[in-house]
């Protein structure tokens, strides 16, 4: 088997939110559902997550790699709580890709992004050079250019107390994402 011929899988390291956050997003989504715009199409509640670290396609070695370093880092760091304060086109009003909730990063957020990219760069994972800013997304956008919706207030703080190994699968012709390994933080 040549390496074009090794299996990947495309995977991304992330926070699950809270219950109560779900439930506030849910009716913060059905609510921007209402106003009908049709290139909209949320996605589904349980799919919902904080990307943390984008990996990407990567194959099976690495992947085992990368579940031991996830699994030392995630005693390191405690239960994290991030604060969404905005429902808005992401990455921007100007080339929106999906509708996200967006809120400020906290230290302890960007300490633990860092040690999983110090985690990925030493098993020969590119570098992610884009920065990360908090983000949980809601639905796709399709077909725009632009999105005309003006970043709406949401004033909802979640706590991970797990951080999630993801998978982007193909599930009855839609991309779902599906956990495939879990640590508790800080134990």
């Amino acid at each position: 088997m040549t390496c074009a011929d090794t299996p990947t899988r495309r995977v991304f390291v992330a926070l699950p939110p809270d219950t109560t956050t779900r439930n506030a997003l849910m009716r913060a989504v059905a609510a921007i559902e209402q106003m009908g715009d049709a290139s909209l199409r949320p996605l589904p509640a349980e799919d919902w997550h904080i990307t943390l670290r984008f990996i990407g396609a990567i194959d099976s070695d690495r992947l085992a790699a990368l579940k031991t370093s996830v699994h030392d880092i995630a005693p390191r760091h405690q239960p994290l709580s991030l604060r969404l304060a905005h429902i808005e086109p992401f990455p921007s009003a100007e080339h929106p890709r999906v509708l996200a909730a967006t809120g400020p990063a906290t230290p302890e957020a960007r300490a633990l992004v860092r040690d999983l990219e110090t985690a990925c760069r030493t098993k020969g994972l590119r570098a992610d050079t884009r920065g990360w800013r908090s983000h949980l997304t809601l639905a796709r956008i399709r077909g725009r250019a632009t999105f005309d919706m003006a970043a709406r207030p949401i004033d909802v703080t979640t706590t991970a107390h797990h951080l999630l190994l993801m998978e982007s699968v193909v599930v009855e012709q839609q991309q779902r994402h599906v956990a495939i390994a879990t640590w508790r933080l800080g134990e």
